[in-house]
């Protein structure tokens, strides 16, 4: 199962989160085709501490997180993205 299979239940997320038991929290967001072209946007992995301005914010997104935990990201209410 890929993250870009659509028979996968996470198909329409835009990636997962993971808060690891140390605290930091690993964002995989994954590619998608660009409508009316046959371009494919790649896959990021992040991995981030307390202190980055990001953190929460993907954490909220979620509807929180426990350590050992991982939710699928839902898509941006936006075009902004966090």
């Amino acid at each position: 199962m890929s993250l870009n299979d659509d028979s996968d239940p996470l198909f329409e997320s835009i990636g997962v989160a993971t808060l690891t038991k140390d605290g930091h929290l690993y964002v995989i967001l994954r590619a998608t085709e660009e409508p009316g072209s046959d371009q494919i946007l790649g896959d990021a992995f992040f991995v981030m501490t307390e202190d980055d301005p990001s953190y929460r914010t993907y954490i909220d997104a979620v509807g929180g997180l426990r350590p050992g935990q991982s939710k699928p990201i839902p898509p941006f209410e936006d075009s902004s993205g966090f």
